[in-house]
């Protein structure tokens, strides 16, 4: 028996070795910080401090104390600002038996912990925790982007919706959706989202769901309509974004209000039409005044030719008249001099008007001359304006460069008329005391066609650039420079009607640059 016994001692003995072996490997080698310690109270018995018994690596690791710097220390003595709410609840465990799970923050030691304290024996208390820093911290990281992108929910400029594609239920909704469609949020929530639709667009709406999920990306409409409250249709373009998230994706809906676009663009619609009527009428008065004053115009020409006529006729019949010399004197003067001169100024006032008159129906027939719009080849155009110029050009001692000119889309007898209008004003307004330069020259980009049509002329004045193309204004006297004011304001109309668009820079005493600009080919 007694060998037994000792057997059995030495099994025991053997046991509990292996046991000690085990949690001191367990004590050194797990993950969490473990440590023991005795609380200490003051007078009252009030906890006021605790004492470290032992720890394990894993505390080192998660603390950065020392085991050898810490063991049979108080933790005001090693942290003298360690928070009392600390010391508060390990006396708690301590000396009741309370078993404690919380999370805290240890200034001391800048780290987030997560804890489970519990008491093994009356007096004292084991910590196990782990150090969850990096867990607070990318879950205030989230918090802060979820209240950042919940700020930019609130205040977009545009409504927002959201829609879960498992049930097609709105989930969401922005301030700016709900004013747009007369509801308060709680009323879109939980609403199919084809409730938001006018019945007869009703397809449509379950169309555009079912492209943005298959797409998995977005889908976006310039224009369509949703159902305000009162049962008015709210033209707006929405964009519908499928975002993938636990446990079934959802789609983003921004919608922006286009009412006052729309309405912009009926009034501009409206806008256009009474200025092609006033154009149209504009036009009909330019045609019926240059072509209806033109015969008065020729009544006068013509009895001014009578006026002459009878003027030699009366001068005839005095001659054989017997007149006292101081009424033959009077008569003399008024047929020698007031009488012609009248006629002279009748005449040249006629001249005048049906040269207006003609430039008139020239700027009638600028606007309503049929095109026939193809591809112009413009070195051949500008080859034969300067042809029909060289007699001028020579007299005026000017110099041409044309450079190689790309192709343009334009009514080839027009483009001609423009050209030649504007080298007749570069030969008109050369500075004669300089050699006289012209240069043409172009390019082609962006679906346009540059010409640049240069001269060293003598410019135009600051301030008069803006008003060069207005009818009958003039940068020059006519003594100066004949003409009616009204070659650039035909140009003009030329260039805009073929889809296109002229520009000048000039220099007074420097000379001038007109741009045109004309669909490429």
């Amino acid at each position: 028996m007694k060998k037994i016994r000792e057997r059995e001692l030495i099994h025991c003995e053997d046991e509990c070795f292996a046991n000690r072996k085990r949690y001191q490997q367990l004590f050194e080698e797990m993950l969490s910080g473990l440590a023991l310690h005795e609380i200490i109270c003051d007078d009252q018995g009030n906890p006021c401090d605790y004492r470290f018994l032992e720890v394990n690596p894993a505390f080192e690791k998660l603390t950065g104390l020392k085991r050898q710097n810490i063991i049979g220390k108080t933790v005001r003595q090693i942290m003298p600002n360690t928070e009392d709410y600390w010391i508060e609840i390990y006396g708690k465990v301590a000396l009741t038996g309370y078993e404690a799970h919380f999370e805290n923050f240890s200034q001391e030691l800048n780290r987030h912990y997560e804890v489970t304290a519990y008491c093994p024996e009356p007096g004292k208390f084991a910590t196990i925790f782990l150090d969850i820093t990096e867990r607070k911290r990318s879950l205030q990281e989230i918090e802060n982007s979820e209240h950042k992108y919940r700020a930019l929910f609130e205040h977009a400029g545009d409504g927002i919706f959201i829609i879960d594609t498992k049930t097609d239920m709105i989930v969401d909704a922005n301030p700016e959706i709900c004013r747009i469609l007369g509801y308060v949020r709680e009323e879109i929530i939980g609403k199919h989202h084809t409730q938001l639709h006018p019945e007869d667009e009703y397809h449509r709406a379950l169309e555009l769901q079912q492209e943005s999920e298959t797409s998995g990306g977005f889908t976006n409409v310039e224009d369509t309509h949703y159902l305000h409250k009162d049962g008015t249709k709210v033209p707006v373009s929405l964009t519908a974004t499928v975002i993938a998230t636990p446990p079934s994706p959802i789609v983003l809906v921004s919608v922006r209000d286009i009412s006052d676009r729309r309405k912009h663009e009926q009034e501009r619609e409206e806008l256009l039409k009474t200025l092609e009527l006033k154009n149209q009428e504009f036009q009909s008065v330019l045609y019926v005044t240059s072509h209806d004053l033109r015969a008065p115009l020729v009544n006068v020409q013509g009895f001014t030719k009578e006026l002459f006529h009878a003027n030699r006729d009366i001068r005839e019949i005095l001659k054989k008249l017997e007149v006292d010399p101081k009424t033959k004197s009077k008569l003399d003067y008024l047929l020698d001099h007031d009488i012609p001169e009248a006629s002279d100024y009748i005449r040249t006032s006629v001249i005048k008007m049906q040269a207006l008159l003609a430039g008139l129906l020239q700027v009638s027939r600028a606007g309503t001359a049929k095109l026939n719009i193809k591809t112009v080849d413009a070195n051949e155009q500008i080859k034969q304006v300067i042809q029909s110029m060289t007699y001028q050009i020579q007299q005026n001692n000017i110099q041409v460069k044309v450079g190689d000119l790309p192709r343009c889309r334009a009514d080839a007898a027009q483009f001609n008329r423009v050209m030649s209008n504007l080298l007749d004003n570069a030969v008109k307004y050369a500075d004669t005391e300089k050699t006289g330069r012209i240069e043409i020259r172009g390019e082609a980009g962006d679906g346009k066609v540059f010409y640049y049509i240069s001269d060293n002329g003598i410019g135009i004045a600051e301030g008069e650039t803006d008003r060069i193309f207005e009818m009958f204004y003039r940068s020059r006297p006519q003594a100066l420079c004949p003409g009616e004011g009204l070659g650039l304001t035909i140009v003009k109309r030329i260039i805009e009607r073929m889809d296109g668009k002229i520009t000048l820079v000039s220099q007074s005493g420097q000379g001038t640059t007109f741009t045109i600009t004309l669909p490429n080919p």
